[in-house]
């Protein structure tokens, strides 16, 4: 790993909104798989039957993390690492010690994908930890353990693309705001694509997630609807990391 990518890393770890954000999450777990173990406080609750016994409550968690949720606090990130970072003057700071554009990019890159990926390990493991200990080890029967398993991973690489996107909205805006609001407004477009014209939304990243964890919830899912979303993950990955690349030298670092 280079070491720039490791600088950024050791940067993240310091980070007090990750610890934040994931203490909020772990309370609410706490208390909604509390409220699906009281007899009393079910009726509250809204929930397919099949969440109540346990077995099916990490998929049923996934769904908060993996839509709206993980790509707003992703956004924080990448917003905190590259538009504060140009604010704060240390965007341009490495290239005064001999960095080049694209090295200092590259390392953001790398930073913010792996960290979009282990975000959403982590996610599980808080889920799974939680669940244990209300429901015992029968969340891990198979086959749903599986099953769940492949969604989580599903997730984890529908990360990538977006992260990506994410990226290449902060380096050309100045403003965390600026990048929170496109963000939001991107998920807002995708709600609308998605509910009117369907057939286009399965060209676009968003859509898969959403098609997976939510449509298909509780369900087994086949070969045949995992590979074309892969296969989008792959192709806007790779186009957008090109892209961020091979515009690194037009991008301005300055404040």
């Amino acid at each position: 790993m280079a070491i720039m990518t490791r600088l950024e890393i050791k940067r993240l770890l310091q980070q007090k909104l990750i610890y934040f954000f994931l203490g909020l999450f772990i309370f609410a777990v706490i208390a909604y798989s509390g409220l699906l173990t009281s007899a009393a406080l079910r009726e509250l609750v809204d929930a397919d039957d099949r969440i109540l016994g346990g077995h099916y409550f990490p998929e049923f968690m996934l769904r908060f993390y993996s839509t709206n949720v993980g790509a707003l606090f992703m956004a924080m990130i990448t917003a905190l690492f590259i538009c504060e970072d140009r604010q704060a003057g240390l965007l341009i700071q490495p290239l005064l010690h001999g960095r080049t554009k694209k090295e200092v990019l590259t390392a953001k890159i790398n930073m913010l994908c792996l960290f979009s990926l282990v975000m959403v390990i982590i996610i599980g493991l808080i889920v799974y930890t939680t669940s244990y200990f209300r429901w015992g080890d029968q969340i891990f029967s198979a086959p749903i353990f599986s099953q769940t398993l492949i969604k989580y991973a599903l997730a984890a690489f529908s990360f990538i693309p977006l992260e990506l996107f994410l990226i290449l909205l902060a380096v050309f805006a100045r403003h965390t705001v600026i990048v929170l609001g496109e963000t939001f407004l991107l998920l807002m477009f995708f709600v609308f694509l998605n509910h009117s014209f369907p057939k286009a939304a399965c060209f676009f990243p968003l859509y898969y997630p959403y098609e997976w964890i939510i449509q298909q919830e509780f369900q087994a899912l086949t070969w045949v609807e995992i590979y074309p979303g892969l296969l989008i993950f792959l192709f806007y990955s790779l186009l957008i990391y090109f892209f961020i690349i091979h515009c690194s030298n037009k991008i301005n670092f300055d404040r």
